[in-house]
Formats: structure tokens, sequence, C-alpha cells
């Protein structure tokens, strides 16, 4: 059995991005029917109890990208690439700030435009108001959500990287697995005092879902000699179990089980994709729409609240619509919005990429 080897190209792992975004918009896509007076499974009260605790904890996509970023990180800082206190965060700024404003300011946008499209949840006291937009853009923890509610994720992905930054700036790059076990560990030992933090949102136990990925990453050429079938199955398990549970209202939504359930599906999916990784040709035309969809599927997940939005405010228009009609609806509100993700991708994320890199680098030198 060869060795994992860590690429630019690691398709697989992108391809289980591309399904954590889309899991995402599909949870997200009621936002796009749910104006209609006629309803349909799963989003509805009513509706079997089975349907609707399996797609409706599809939000858990949210907890595979956290341990895919766990992974990543690990990954970049252990090959050398990002060993630097420096580049590791300019390079961590770069890639989630500008399109996060970018979207950020959609939402304000579409706020002054209207007051009824009120995304961001501004109290309309323009001083509060002010403060929330100032911490939202910089994505630092307080009270409400940020503007851009799907940023709550970001405020974690951030507090990560500070957390490695911390680390490096220390000198602790080969310890940094035990690093983040060790931070892991105070989170829960907060958690278990009932200790918070800024509203809970430092020292999270959402950070143990960091730590699962760092674990497939520090033990990945052990995994990769366990069947893939092994690892799908138990993740399969797992996310049945935790559909039915968390959507029984027993597990909050951010505790402890919730982290160390989404944590444990993540591992079992993340460690999937490694153990397919070198066995996929990537020519195959399945292969190539996850690539691409693992590729857009940062923009994905900013903007498919608010594309799935509009589409809803367009659906009040069309109140007394049969059940078939909503159900067609709303599946090419799911492939619109993932398809306007994948365009801005190219038209967008890719050239500002680009861009903002080659004026990181002419800083730099």
């Amino acid at each position: 059995m060869m060795p994992f080897k860590h690429s630019d190209n690691y398709t697989s792992i992108q391809m289980l991005r591309g399904v954590a975004a889309i899991m995402v918009a599909i949870w997200h896509s009621q936002l796009a029917v749910k104006l209609f007076q006629h309803t349909y499974l799963p989003f509805v009260p009513g509706s079997p109890p089975s349907i609707q605790n399996l797609l409706g904890r599809l939000d858990m996509g949210v907890d595979i990208f956290f341990c895919i970023s766990g992974f990543i990180m690990v990954m970049l800082i252990e090959s050398g690439r990002e060993s630097g206190f420096s580049i590791f965060l300019s390079k961590r700024t770069i890639r989630i700030f500008p399109l996060y404003w970018i979207f950020t300011l959609a939402v304000v946008v579409a706020y002054l435009v209207d007051h009824k499209f009120n995304a961001a949840m501004f109290s309309g006291d323009s001083w509060d108001d002010l403060r929330h937009l100032v911490l939202s853009i910089f994505l630092i923890p307080h009270e409400k959500e940020p503007v851009l509610g799907v940023g709550w994720t970001l405020e974690q992905e951030i507090l990560f990287y500070i957390s490695i930054a911390v680390f490096l700036l220390f000198g602790w790059r080969k310890s940094l697995l035990a690093s983040i076990f060790a931070l892991s560990s105070v989170c829960i030992f907060l958690s278990v005092l009932g200790v918070e933090i800024l509203y809970g949102k430092v020292f999270n136990v959402l950070y143990l879902e960091f730590l699962f990925g760092a674990l497939v990453y520090k033990f990945r050429d052990c995994l990769i000699r366990i069947n893939v079938g092994s690892f799908l199955f138990s993740g399969s398990v797992l996310y049945v179990v935790a559909s039915i549970i968390l959507s029984s209202g027993y597990i909050d939504s951010r505790s402890m089980s919730r982290a160390l359930i989404g944590g444990s599906i993540g591992f079992c999916f993340l460690s999937a994709a490694i153990c397919l990784e070198g066995k996929l040709s990537g020519d195959r035309w399945i292969e190539k729409i996850m690539r691409r969809l693992g590729d857009a599927s940062y923009v994905i997940y900013l903007s498919h609240v608010l594309t799935l939005s509009m589409l809803g405010k367009v659906a009040v228009f069309f109140p007394d619509v049969s059940t078939g009609v909503i159900f067609l609806y709303h599946v090419f509100s799911i492939v619109a919005a993932i398809v306007l993700s994948v365009i801005l991708h190219a038209q967008l994320e890719r050239p500002l990429q680009k861009q903002l890199k080659i004026l990181a680098v002419d800083g730099r030198s």
C-alpha cells in the first residue's frame, strides 16, 4: 500500500468538500419554498419523521467542513508550505475575508434597498447596527450571529486559524497535533464547567471537530490500510443515528455531543476520502463535476442562502400551485444556487484570489 501523499490536486478531498457544500445547500433550500401555500417533504410539520430526520440534519456538512479544515491546515504546516507565522496568517486572511466581505456587502445593500430584507437582523438603532456590522466584518464573536448568517462557522474557522498561528509563533510546529489536542481538552473542560467565553463562541467545543480532521492527517498512512467501504458505512450509520437524536431535540446543535458526533462523522468520511486518493482517475465526468464543486465550495457556502432567499421571494407571487410544481421549484432552486456559485467561483473568486496572491508576494518581496 502506497503512503498517502499530499498534493494541490487531492481529488477525493475536494470531492468531499463539494459533497459537504451540497449538503448545506439542500438543508437551507427550504428558504426557496417556504412561502408557498402548499408544502411537501421533508421540511414541514406533518411529514414522516424518518424523512424529516434524515434530510433535516444535512447541516452536518458544516461538521465535515470543520474536519476537512483541520486536516488541510495540519497538512499545509507539516509539509512546510505554510509553516511560518506570517505566511500562514496572510494566506488564511486572503482566503477567507475578501469573498466574505463581498457577500456581507450584498446583505447590507439588500437591507438598505428595502428594510424588509433584513437577513442581517439589524435592530434599526444606527449605532447598534454599525457595531454589529463592524464586528461581523472582522468576524469578532459577539452576542449576534454575523451579518452574513453563515459567517458563524467562519468565526470558528478564524479562531482555529488564530490558535494555529499562536502555536507557530511559539515554535510548536513539531508538536502541532499535541497543541490542538491540548486546546481541545481546554474546550471540553470549560464546557463541562459550564463556562462560556464571548457568548460561548471562544473555546467552543466545536474546536474538537478540527482535531478529528488533524487526527486523520496524522494517522493517514494507517487509515488507508482500512477498506474504504468500512468508513463509508460507519459514517452513514453515525449520520442516521445523529439525525434521529439531533432532530428529536435531545442534543443542542453546538453542544459537546454535537461536536463528538459531527467530528466522528467527518472523521469517517474524510478517512474514506483519503482511502480513495490515488484510486480516482480524475477523468470521469462525475469526478470532474464533484471536483469543480469542491473548488467552488466556499462560494457555494457563502452565496447559497442569498440565492435561495431571493427565489423564496419570487415564490410568494405563486401561492396556489400544485405539490408537483413546488417539488420542481425546490429542485430548481438547489440547482440554481449551485450553478450560480460555480459561475461566481470562475468569474469572481478565482481571479480575485489569483490577484491577491500576486499582491501578497509582491508585498513580501
